[in-house]
């Protein structure tokens, strides 16, 4: 993984800590906190892992099932049949592989960060 990867806010994995959101960025080294806001330390890139993209991140995200592999969002508007995505109708033709991506994406196409829902 490359730090120019991620953005704040991303979900990723660290060997020791588990699950943590990047906080800040700067250049080889990022800083993550644990999902439960507890103290936040800096992490050199290299021990930082991509968290792979399941269906149990994808319901975490809110999406809906919809089929074995089909899954939706937003009534419809973003919807995943992994590993493809659609956006309003329209076949973006990626195939995305990890949580971070996926955050990366659905920002890029809507401008709202993608969260946990409660």
């Amino acid at each position: 993984m490359k730090a120019t990867d991620l953005r704040i806010g991303n979900l990723v994995w660290d060997n020791y800590s588990g699950e943590m959101i990047v906080s800040a960025i700067d250049g080889d080294y990022v800083s993550l906190r644990k999902t439960l806001n507890l103290p936040e330390g800096s992490y050199k890139i290299d021990g930082i892992h991509s968290l792979k993209l399941t269906e149990e991140w994808l319901l975490k995200f809110g999406f809906e099932k919809k089929s074995p592999t089909g899954f939706y969002f937003d009534k419809e508007r973003f919807s995943i049949n992994l590993p493809d995505i659609y956006y309003k109708n329209m076949d973006i033709g990626i195939k995305l592989e990890y949580v971070h991506s996926l955050q990366n994406l659905y920002f890029a196409l809507t401008g709202n960060e993608l969260t946990i829902k409660q």
